[in-house]
């Protein structure tokens, strides 16, 4: 199982959260990359929306 090989968590921030200007990243559904004054992961990651009823899977590492 993947879960057995890799930690699989999941975000709580919605995309309103997001700053112009912010200090880190901020990953969404969509293809932009916004910014925001926090962070949630301190890692390397694999970011996955989960949101997807299409199945256009946005992935950004």
């Amino acid at each position: 199982m993947l879960g057995d090989l890799v930690n699989i968590k999941t975000g709580k921030l919605d995309a309103n959260a997001a700053v112009e200007g912010g200090k880190f990243p901020f990953f969404t559904c969509s293809r932009d990359i916004f910014a925001i004054d926090t962070y949630t992961f301190d890692c390397e990651a694999i970011l996955l929306a989960g949101n997807n009823a299409v199945g256009d899977f946005n992935v950004k590492h």
